[in-house]
C-alpha cells in the first residue's frame, strides 16, 4: 500500500550555470510530495502512523523554509550572503530535479535512522503549480 504526504516551504534559489533569468536569485513556494509504501498491519489497520511520518519528513522540510538554496560551488553568492543566517547549499545546481533527488536521499537516511518501517518510493517537488520533478527509488 502506498501513502502520500504533502508539504510546502518558501525558499529562494539561483542557478549559477543557467544563462536565463533563473541565474538571478528568485523565490518559490515549493511543494513536496513524499510517497512511501509498506504492508498494512492487521491489528492497527495502518502502514505507519501519519503523525510519525509527518514528524520525520516535516522536520527535514522545515529546515528549507525561508532559506536561500545555492550550489555549493557558488562561492561569490555564499560570501555575499554572510549576514543571512539561512543559506543552504547542495552539491549540484538547486534545480527542481536536483532538489527532489537531494530530498529523497536525505529522507531515505532519516527513515533508516528512525527505524520507520516503510520504503521510500518517490519524492516529487513542484517549484510552481504546473512544474514539478519526481525522483524515484531505483529498483535493484
Amino acid at each position: 500500500m502506498e501513502l502520500k504526504l504533502d508539504f510546502k516551504f518558501d525558499a529562494a534559489h539561483r542557478l549559477m550555470h543557467h544563462a536565463g533569468l533563473c541565474r538571478n536569485i528568485h523565490g518559490h513556494t515549493w511543494k513536496v510530495r513524499v510517497t512511501v509504501e509498506g504492508e498494512v498491519d492487521e491489528k492497527s489497520g495502518m502502514v505507519v502512523d501519519f503523525r510519525v511520518l509527518k514528524g520525520v519528513i516535516g522536520g527535514i522540510i522545515d529546515g528549507y523554509d525561508h532559506c536561500i538554496i545555492l550550489n555549493d560551488e557558488d562561492l561569490q553568492f555564499r560570501l555575499a550572503l554572510t549576514d543571512i543566517t539561512k543559506v543552504t547549499t547542495v552539491s549540484r545546481e538547486p534545480t527542481c530535479e536536483n532538489i527532489s533527488r537531494y530530498l529523497f536521499m536525505i529522507l531515505a537516511g532519516a527513515f533508516a535512522h528512525h527505524s520507520i518501517s516503510v520504503r521510500l518510493v518517490e519524492v516529487q517537488v513542484w517549484e510552481s503549480e504546473t512544474a514539478s520533478a519526481v525522483y524515484r527509488r531505483e529498483e535493484k
